[in-house]
C-alpha cells in the first residue's frame, strides 16, 4: 500500500507540473499570436 500511495503522489506532482507547463506554453503561443498582426 505505501508503494502504491507514493507512486500516486507521484503521479499527482507530474500531473500538477505537466498542467504548469502546459499553461505556460498555452499563454506563450496566445501572447505571441495577439503580438503578431494577422
Amino acid at each position: 500500500m505505501r508503494e502504491f500511495a507514493t507512486s500516486a503522489d507521484v503521479i499527482s506532482q507530474l500531473r500538477e507540473g505537466w498542467q504548469a507547463v502546459l499553461t505556460g506554453v498555452l499563454d506563450a503561443a496566445h501572447a505571441r499570436r495577439a503580438s503578431t498582426p494577422s
